[in-house]
């Protein structure tokens, strides 16, 4: 960062929540290939969080973010975690 400057807000970004939401997620993914769990864990926290205030994700964002997540739950050694979420209609 330039002396001097801040950040833009999230919403004044180019990519906004979105692109950070994704950004996150490719994160946990370097993270989980070097054996970083614990970091891994961390960036999908920050992208949950991320996910909670962008409007306009794509399908595909989210299906990637819960592939990471059981890919996560794999490293783990938790399989039930890398389970596909149940929808539930009412």
């Amino acid at each position: 960062m330039v002396e001097g400057l801040s950040p833009a807000p999230a919403n004044r970004r180019p990519h906004g929540h979105p692109g950070l939401t994704l950004a996150l997620i490719h994160e946990a993914g370097v993270a989980l290939a070097r054996k970083k769990i614990r970091e891994a864990r961390e960036y999908l926290k920050k992208a949950s969080a991320e996910m909670k205030l962008a409007h306009d994700l794509m399908d595909g964002n989210v299906a990637l973010f819960f592939e990471t997540k059981g890919w996560l739950g794999l490293a783990e050694g938790q399989p039930s975690d890398a389970r596909w979420p149940t929808m539930v209609t009412h």
